[in-house]
């Protein structure tokens, strides 16, 4: 019995050894475990301070994109209603081009005689009349043929032209204006 009391103390003994041998192990492994999660906390601690650092300045940038955009997008309206004020502008002498050229108005020299218009029922002295005033106030001097181009005759051809209206302009083109009509040049050339 005695033997059997020493060997279940040997087996105590071993059994203890083994159990302080394991506690020993599982508080080895528990410190290491201990040991990386401190330093998973300490990389996390960076890692959060880092993001939380970016996340600072990307609130401030935001903050400045916003900023920026605001000023961007008034820039813009401002560029938008000048450019819209330029088209309706543009639209405006457009308009008024058109109705001139539809409606042309009673032009006035300098002197205050007004443009003389001819049409076909029109009185052919008071109309060369008020062309020889026109023609003189506008300083056209008919019989200049020496100065070039265009001539004073060229001007005056030009100008009586102008004046035309009507059925009266359509017979000015027709008779005069298209082709060569031998008398009027003869007339107009002093040998006729």
């Amino acid at each position: 019995m005695k033997q059997r009391a020493i060997a279940d103390l040997h087996q105590y003994q071993t059994n203890a050894q083994n159990q302080v041998n394991r506690m020993i192990g599982n508080i080895a492994r528990k410190q290491t475990r201990i040991g990386v999660l401190v330093q998973e906390k300490f990389a996390l601690q960076l890692l959060y301070q880092r993001n939380a650092h970016y996340l600072q300045q990307s609130r401030g940038d935001i903050g400045l994109l916003e900023y920026n955009r605001d000023r961007l997008y008034e820039r813009y309206e401002k560029w938008k209603n000048k450019t819209q004020a330029e088209r309706q502008n543009i639209l405006n002498l457009q308009a008024q081009i058109l109705a001139l050229q539809n409606n042309p108005p009673n032009q006035v020299n300098m002197a205050g005689i007004p443009h003389p218009y001819f049409d076909w029922g029109d009185s052919i002295p008071d109309f060369l009349a008020q062309l020889r005033l026109d023609l003189q106030n506008r300083g056209i001097d008919p019989n200049d043929n020496v100065a070039g181009p265009p001539t004073g005759r060229d001007n005056a051809i030009g100008h009586l032209r102008a004046c035309m209206r009507g059925r009266t302009l359509e017979w000015f083109d027709d008779e005069i204006t298209t082709k060569q009509n031998w008398e009027l040049t003869n007339l107009l050339d002093n040998t006729g």
